[in-house]
């Protein structure tokens, strides 16, 4: 519900369909989801799955999403699935806010706009830039001068000559989304909320336009009615046209002012990059239960900048009459800027056109406070002008590792987010890209040290020893500060250590004379361990186990292959939990049945335990293959897959075995039961028109017609065999007892034998049926 405008327009002319966006999409390959349709024709009115707990999006191409919950014991706060869909929305957000930049910084390449912001700058200024040669002037440091002056001469004349509506920009600003309607909030029917507009659910039934649509459920397991959005009306630019007839009436948006400023440096010759804030709602649940009441805070840097123009406010919608989301601050970071590319400098200057800022380090002046609801930075894209995109988060924060990082998923969801800047980044690295990266690299060393307790865990560059993990030690233990009496050490100092077992399961072995670096509680699996534990108890001490660090150990060497003898370990197997334990001389072939061929060519071998698995308090060893010695690896192949091969034939065989036999009671079981119908229905059985289901039949009659060596084979058959009706067989069992004579409806749905098998059905034989004694 975040500039409904430019997710709209993204969705219709650029989207998420590019190749870009294709392995990125993918928000819900672990989540429980159920996607109704995609890019669907499914109609507008249908009704809401309103008795589950869910999202239903709708959008022109059509985009439905269905998330549904089964029926569970009914709670208040939110549940595992509410939580789900958080993090779903929360994606789907980021990627579509994403998609809406991309198609604006499309619109800064349209030629007849650049055209004509190019002939609205004053002739100084153009005059200005084309003097910052190397040529004209050869001191480098003048150029840096003279190219900063020159920026701020246009920043000033743009601000002076572009005007903002309050009711326009607080439409179509890019802020944080409502938490109320997520929160479970009802509100009235035409409320306008983040650029979407409240219906009740007649009107939604009643209305057969294909606009955007949203059904909200609340969270939790109670059966409550979902609030209807429908995206309002576009409050400014949905295209390039838009954009040219914004520039002749220089009355827009704080964001459009700013795609505008884009396009005019890009006209001028002057590298600029559209750069966005994305602000999407929480992936937390809790999250959800914060109200955005409160109006939004000044910034700490809002006296620094010059007072912006206003023009008086426009009729607002007939379709709002009231409007939840708060007035724009205009006096605080902005969610969208540019950036200017210095040539002299070779670096990237941030430019606020709307405060009239420009600003060598972005970090002052950009970044919104922790009690600004309505703008949160959690991701910033800076879109160049080929369309691609850079990360540039570090560029305007100062707590990226400490304040940032939390905010953005995390987790298992932790990989999410670089994929998305992977599928946007310039493929091939440009010589300014590998500067940006050195600078941004740097504002990340330079960050503060955290100010609380919690904010040190999982911290990337400083940690405590109270957050370390059972197998993390500090080593070596440089103290680089202290933070309220606490050492504080270099996250970098932070090893992993195991145990001497835990290394030969990675095969490897603790060195001989090392001390152990940490003394742990002994992990007891199975019940071994448990006994060894409660009798360490009774005699008044405690099990600890060592563990040691990597340096610590060295690579496991097993013993050789010896006069084709295979080592084996205490239980006669050889352990083999990485292929660098295997023995010289020995070859592991990872065939359970290749123990027997083993066996019967008189090969020593034994049986190679690659892990363990813990069932029930007890460690069970997994088996794959064996291990032999080396020259009798080729001969043990050649007879195992031999072995193998006659297995397949031997199965084979017996399955057209079993197929034959099935056969033959097939059609013995028709022969009995056509005699026993002539027999006692009166007279011998016409032939009749067959019925649908018996056409049907028919066409099946190449399948179900035996081979003729096979219908010879019936014709040995003894007369006193006694017939007993296939087991397997549906036809035979839809076949009516013969307890009293058929009727014309019974024989109707009867087909002659002749018909059914030809002229190669077996003489009628006499059936004998004998009495057990």
């Amino acid at each position: 519900m975040h500039d409904t405008n430019a997710v709209a327009s993204g969705h219709a002319s650029d989207g998420l369909s590019d190749a870009d966006f294709e392995d990125v999409a993918d928000t819900a390959s672990n989540a429980e989801y159920t996607y109704a349709s995609i890019y669907g024709a499914a109609s507008a009115d249908s009704p809401a799955a309103q008795d589950e707990g869910g999202v239903e999006v709708h959008a022109a191409p059509r985009i439905q999403v269905t998330i549904a919950a089964p029926p569970r014991k009914q709670r208040t706060g939110p549940t595992p699935r509410d939580r789900q869909n958080r993090v779903l929305c929360h994606k789907l957000h980021v990627l579509s806010i994403l998609a809406a930049a991309r198609v604006r910084n499309r619109w800064c390449n349209n030629v007849d706009l650049r055209q004509k912001l190019q002939d609205a700058v004053p002739t100084f200024i153009i005059n200005k830039i084309h003097a910052i040669h190397p040529r004209l002037e050869p001191e480098r440091r003048e150029r840096v001068r003279m190219f900063e002056a020159v920026m701020h001469e246009l920043v000033d004349w743009w601000s002076r000559t572009y005007f903002l509506d309050q009711d326009i920009c607080s439409a179509a600003a890019w802020r944080q989304p409502c938490m109320d309607i997520l929160a479970g909030a009802q509100f009235a029917p035409r409320t306008r909320v983040d650029g979407w507009v409240v219906e009740s659910a007649g009107a939604r039934a009643a209305r057969r336009s294909k606009r955007m649509e949203i059904a909200i459920f609340p969270p939790g397991d109670g059966v409550d009615v979902p609030t209807y959005l429908r995206l309002a009306p576009p409050a400014e630019s949905c295209s390039p046209r838009d954009l040219l007839r914004l520039a002749d009436d220089r009355v827009v948006s704080r964001e459009t002012s700013a795609v505008l400023f884009c396009a005019t440096c890009r006209a001028l010759g002057i590298p600029a990059r559209l750069v966005v804030s994305v602000q999407a709602p929480s992936w937390s649940s809790s999250g959800a239960t914060k109200r955005q009441t409160e109006p939004a805070a000044e910034s700490s840097d809002a006296s620094d900048a010059p007072p912006v123009r206003l023009r008086s406010s426009r009729a607002a919608s007939a379709d709002a009459r009231a409007a939840v989301c708060p007035h724009v601050d205009l006096s605080a970071p902005p969610t969208v800027w540019v950036e200017v590319f210095s040539k002299p400098f070779q670096r990237w200057i941030t430019v606020d056109p709307v405060r009239s800022l420009v600003r060598a380090t972005g970090a002052r002046g950009m970044e919104p406070i922790a009690a600004d609801r309505t703008n949160k930075l959690l991701y910033i894209m800076a879109f160049e002008e080929d369309g691609y995109a850079r990360d540039v988060t570090a560029r305007y924060t100062r707590t990226l590792n400490t304040r940032v990082a939390r905010l953005r998923m995390h987790g298992r969801d932790s990989e999410w987010w670089p994929r998305v800047v992977r599928a946007l980044h310039r493929p091939q690295k440009l010589d300014r890209d590998a500067v940006e990266d050195a600078e941004l690299a740097d504002n990340v060393g330079k960050e503060p040290m955290p100010t609380s307790v919690a904010a040190f865990k999982d911290h990337p560059v400083y940690a405590l020893e109270r957050h370390l993990r059972r197998d993390q030690v500090i080593h070596p233990a440089v103290r680089i500060g202290t933070f309220q009496g606490t050492a504080v050490y270099s996250r970098a100092n932070v090893i992993n250590v195991h145990s001497a077992r835990q290394w030969y399961n990675e095969g490897r072995e603790v060195k001989p004379n090392e001390i152990p670096l940490k003394w742990v509680k002994a992990r007891t699996y199975t019940l071994t361990s448990k006994r060894i534990e409660e009798q360490a108890k009774a005699d008044g001490t405690e099990s600890q186990e060592p563990l040691y660090s990597y340096d610590q150990t060295a690579l496991y060497v097993a013993p050789p292959v010896r006069n084709g003898v295979v080592p084996r370990n205490a239980f006669g197997h050889i352990d083999l939990f990485v292929p660098s334990m295997l023995p010289a001389g020995g070859a592991h072939i990872p065939y359970n049945g290749a123990a027997k061929i083993a066996k019967k060519l008189n090969v020593d071998y034994a049986e190679a335990t690659v892990g363990f698995e813990f069932r029930r308090f007890a460690s069970i060893p997994r088996m794959q293959g064996i291990v032999v010695p080396k020259e009798h690896e080729k001969a043990i192949l050649a007879g195992y897959w031999e072995a193998e091969k006659e297995a397949a034939e031997a199965e084979r065989i017996k399955r057209e075995e079993r197929a034959f036999g099935h056969w033959k009671r097939f059609i013995v079981a028709l022969t009995v039961a056509r005699r026993l119908y002539e027999q006692y229905g009166g007279k011998p059985l016409e032939p009749v028109k067959a019925q649908p289901e018996v056409r049907q039949l028919q066409d099946k009659q190449e399948l179900l017609q035996p081979p003729q060596d096979e219908v010879r084979q019936l014709r040995d058959i003894p007369e006193d065999h006694v017939v007993e009706p296939p087991v397997a067989d549906e036809e035979l069992r839809a076949i009516p007892a013969c307890s009293s004579p058929p009727t014309a409806a019974d024989t109707s749905r009867i087909i002659p034998l002749e018909e059914f098998i030809g002229e190669q059905a077996p003489k009628r034989r006499r059936i004998v049926l004998r009495r057990k004694q």
